[in-house]
């Protein structure tokens, strides 16, 4: 089996799917994705897309096994929100 293949199975272990379950939230067929972790049909970017915007998965490491398997993710202080030169935005849109 493809390590690519092993490493979607990881993912939906890792979040306690079954195939069913991970296809729903993913928004394909059951039998759909049992083709993609099998192997039988190659990933589509719909699956792609919903790995990454819906379980934050890094695609790098999906398809090379390099880096970490969640995308990082950046939190920003919302009492204080980015000062932002408003000036220079509005030159620039002219």
């Amino acid at each position: 089996m493809d390590d690519t293949l092993l490493r979607l199975k990881v993912v939906r272990n890792f979040f306690k799917k079954s195939k069913a379950g991970f296809a729903k939230v993913l928004g394909i067929s059951q039998p759909t994705y049992f083709r993609y972790e099998t192997g039988v049909q190659k990933l589509s970017s719909k699956l792609i897309k919903g790995l990454i915007l819906k379980f934050n998965i890094n695609i790098n490491w999906l398809f090379t096994g390099e880096g970490s398997m969640f995308i990082k993710t950046y939190t920003c202080d919302l009492q204080r929100p980015p000062r932002v030169n408003l000036y220079c935005i509005n030159e620039k849109i002219k």
